[in-house]
């Protein structure tokens, strides 16, 4: 059976480029090889918590953490995330 996917693919995307852009080095969350998608399974507040240490801007940590979220049905709307960026 197919997984159908909703428009929040592309908000789970966001966050990822989010991150990308925050940590230009590409240095792993996990500091171990694979990739972020990877890196990111191993636990659902790791990005966040990442972000957090390096000193990032609260709010663009929890725009990462609530954009990330594995789970679609955790994971924000276009609405939250345009309440968050303030549009």
């Amino acid at each position: 059976m197919k997984k159908e996917y909703t428009n929040k693919v592309d908000i789970y995307s966001i966050g990822l480029v989010i991150f990308k852009l925050l940590n230009p080095s590409g240095e792993s969350a996990t500091k171990a090889k694979g990739t972020l998608d990877e890196d990111y399974m191993v636990c659902p507040n790791l990005l966040f918590q990442y972000l957090d240490v390096r000193g990032i801007d609260i709010r663009l940590c929890e725009i990462v953490k609530n954009c990330c979220q594995l789970f679609e049905k955790d994971r924000w709307s276009w609405e939250q995330l345009y309440q968050a960026l303030n549009l």
